[in-house]
């Protein structure tokens, strides 16, 4: 069977033929059309798109139907609503909050792609990337920004996940990706892949590329374990490097 799409947004899920229109509408443009006939819109924000009586007896959509659900009262700010942002010379800050609606980060764009901030909204998400929904589906900034839809094929140069200046993405495959990455909270060395062999009394030096584990040497002198990794990261990922520029 031929799939039938939502003739307002698109959408393939759960589309029915609407009574009012005529049309094949999604569940929520449908809920949408029915309750503008019927004058039915949230008493908090005044959307008529998904909004339901609440066993108050009052009429909320589902962003604030969830707030009284869980919190028992109407957030002034939560992380669905539109951000606020601050404007500087050639960048904005895009303001994210948390469920609770306070501020938990910044993101950080070119002047140019403003235009985000009229069609979707972000939240941080754990991982530390600037994120927004669609039809349920987590979207990364940085891939709206240059339209790529898979994961890890975006890499942030300076590994701030919430810089997504177009100057700071560049495309990768998840190898690469995975080179640029920031030391350890436990590393003891000040660099990645050098540690301290305990049974030999020698900074041992390693490397992995493409998953597999390359040894390096071991040293009694810890600057030359150093050298041998950060001459290994210049030779195996370039410009992905996230430690040999900052060494040297």
């Amino acid at each position: 069977m031929e799939d039938i799409f939502c003739s307002k947004c698109n959408s393939k899920l759960n589309v029915h033929k609407n009574k009012i229109t005529n049309t094949y509408l999604c569940a929520n443009c449908s809920n949408e059309i029915n309750n503008i006939k019927n004058n039915i819109k949230c008493e908090i924000c005044g959307t008529y798109r998904k909004v339901y009586k609440y066993r108050d007896g009052k009429y909320y959509c589902t962003r604030h139907k969830q707030q009284i659900t869980k919190h028992g009262y109407i957030l002034e700010r939560g992380r669905a609503d539109k951000n606020k942002f601050v404007e500087y010379d050639d960048y904005i800050e895009i303001i994210l909050n948390d469920r609770y609606g306070n501020e938990n980060g910044r993101a950080i764009i070119d002047k140019d792609d403003k235009w985000v901030l009229d069609k979707y909204t972000f939240f941080k998400f754990s991982t530390g990337y600037a994120v927004t929904k669609i039809d349920g589906k987590r979207y990364f900034l940085h891939n709206i920004l240059i339209n790529i839809d898979e994961v890890g094929k975006v890499d942030h140069k300076d590994r701030n996940r919430l810089n997504c200046r177009r100057s700071n993405l560049r495309y990768c495959d998840k190898q690469l990706n995975s080179y640029n990455q920031s030391k350890r909270s436990d590393n003891t060395s000040g660099v990645t892949g050098v540690y301290w062999h305990s049974y030999y009394n020698k900074w041992k030096s390693t490397i992995q590329v493409n998953k597999k584990r390359i040894d390096l040497g071991m040293y009694d002198n810890i600057e030359k374990a150093k050298i041998a990794r950060l001459d290994a990261e210049k030779k195996y990922f370039g410009e992905f490097s996230p430690q040999y520029k900052k060494q040297f």
